[in-house]
């Protein structure tokens, strides 16, 4: 019975705990020329009053670069500092081929002090001491760093190991098991995440490691991917290869004719000749340009040409049209586009979730934040976010041995939310939202109807005791999530205003 309680109170915790998802970006305001940050609504949180900013790591903090005093700091999301240099260590400014030592990674930022390295952690407590000439981000939770000839492996949990580096002249940090090292003859190779050579270094280039495979360059100069055991997925035979980023199956490459082709990871492609792309595939969409000639009073050249640019989808489509002077590649569903002489964001539908309006602006970052309410508990106006956020204590939850009464307990401690969400009715044929009355809400099928819906069902189930396939319920759910672009909070958001009206 004791144990059944702790169990309870654990999954209340959850609860009390929840993390919120935002996303925000470092943008330089056209006004006054300092930077700021807003968020997926296209809002500041932090007004634009510093000099210099970088992006918000996971962690939820930021680095901040005053030019005037030459120091680097860095803020929370309230905006108060949190991290500074010190007489122990100095941070490092994240630029150039430091922009990865420059940013918080699990909780952790590598510093240095009188040229050598170490690693501190979000409270500003040194973990690593600054003795080493180089040393990676903990990723993972492992770090690679060297003294000399020397060469260790740490853990998040503080232990180090000496590991073999005999001709190493450099490492990355891990990713998907695996830390891509570089030889003194320029060969690239992997190490496994005891620090051991696992592939060996037969590449003459390599990019790093993603869901579990890897575009390389072997010795004739054609590129192909490998698995995490070194095994050839797709075969080298071609002049350039991106890699395949974040779970995507598909990516850019050149083959052998030259010819630029969408490859898929079954290794089959399609011509896109008739487009100029750039840039790696992120959120399914990969930048694009059409050509035209100048015209008008304006013509400086007869031959001189412009380029618009927009984003094309794996069939070669133009997914969002060629209407931008320039664009950025997809990050966590947003891009920086920009437009006459300024910046702004769109999603994945093309949709402005912040207009031009910025001088200069970073992408989007996600970011962890807990919830802050006053009663600790979920609130009374819900959003997309809620449930999205919802589903996330649920794929907790589904990692245990979840109890009947256990389920129970947990959907009445949230049973404003749970009966918001019951509100709503499914239609038998189609998905969608319907009020108290059964009026339909909205004439389209969108993303955040469809997730909803399918949660609504599944909550359905439990409250009916139907507890036997809790797991196989909830993968449904998260996997159209994943798939759609329900965390297009800024879009999202108009719908629910216009859903919360039909409900007064």
């Amino acid at each position: 019975m004791k144990r059944y309680l702790l169990f309870v109170f654990g999954i209340l915790l959850l609860a009390i705990n929840l993390q919120a998802q935002k996303y925000l970006a470092a943008v330089q305001s056209n006004t006054n020329n300092l930077w700021g940050f807003i968020d997926e609504t296209g809002e500041y949180v932090l007004p634009p009053i510093y000099k210099y900013a970088f992006g918000f790591s996971e962690s939820g903090l930021a680095p901040i670069y005053d030019s005037f005093e030459d120091e680097i700091y860095y803020i929370n999301l309230k905006g108060d500092t949190v991290l500074a240099s010190t007489d122990r260590y100095n941070l490092i400014k994240p630029e150039g081929g430091n922009l990865n030592l420059g940013r918080m990674s699990e909780g952790t930022l590598v510093i240095e002090m009188d040229g050598k390295k170490g690693v501190i952690n979000i409270d500003g407590e040194i973990l690593i001491e600054p003795i080493y000439d180089q040393l990676t981000p903990f990723m993972e939770e492992r770090s690679l760093g060297c003294i000399g000839n020397q060469c260790f492996i740490f853990t998040l949990q503080g232990k180090r190991d000496s590991i073999s580096c005999q001709n190493i002249k450099d490492f990355e940090g891990f990713s998907c098991g695996r830390a891509k090292f570089e030889t003194e003859e320029g060969n690239f190779g992997f190490l496994d995440r005891n620090g051991k050579v696992i592939i060996q270094a037969t590449y003459v280039s390599a990019y790093y490691f993603s869901s579990h495979h890897a575009s390389v360059q072997n010795a004739d100069g054609k590129w192909g991917v490998i698995d995490t055991t070194g095994t050839w997925l797709i075969d080298p035979v071609y002049k350039s290869l991106w890699p395949f980023e974040n779970g995507g199956d598909w990516t850019l490459a050149i083959d052998k004719f030259h010819n630029k082709v969408f490859l898929s990871m079954d290794g089959t492609y399609r011509y896109v000749d008739k487009y100029d792309t750039y840039g790696k595939v992120s959120d399914n969409l990969v930048c694009g340009f059409v050509q035209f000639e100048s015209s008008g009073k304006n013509k400086k050249k007869k031959e001189e040409r412009r380029h618009n640019y927009g984003f094309l989808n794996k069939n070669g489509e133009w997914a969002i049209h060629p209407s931008f002077n320039w664009v950025r590649p997809f990050k966590n569903k947003f891009a920086a586009v920009h437009v006459g002489r300024l910046w702004g964001f769109i999603d994945t539908y093309g949709v402005w979730v912040a207009k031009p309006q910025f001088v200069s602006a970073r992408d989007m970052e996600f970011v962890k934040v807990k919830e802050l309410n006053e009663d600790q508990s979920l609130k009374d106006d819900f959003d997309i976010c809620d449930v999205v956020n919802f589903l996330r204590i649920i794929e907790q939850l589904n990692t245990q041995d979840v109890s009947k009464e256990a389920w129970e307990a947990f959907l009445d401690q949230n049973y404003k939310f749970v009966n918001w969400l019951l509100s709503f009715k499914s239609d038998t044929t189609n998905y969608g939202l319907y009020n108290k009355v059964g009026q339909g809400i909205g004439s389209e099928q969108n993303d955040s109807e469809a997730a909803l819906t399918m949660l609504m069902m599944f909550l359905e189930e439990k409250k009916a005791d139907k507890l036997e396939d809790i797991s196989s319920g909830y993968s449904e759910i998260i996997k159209f999530i994943d798939e759609s672009n329900t965390y297009n909070v800024a879009r999202l958001r108009e719908e629910w205003k216009i859903k919360k009206l039909s409900l007064d």
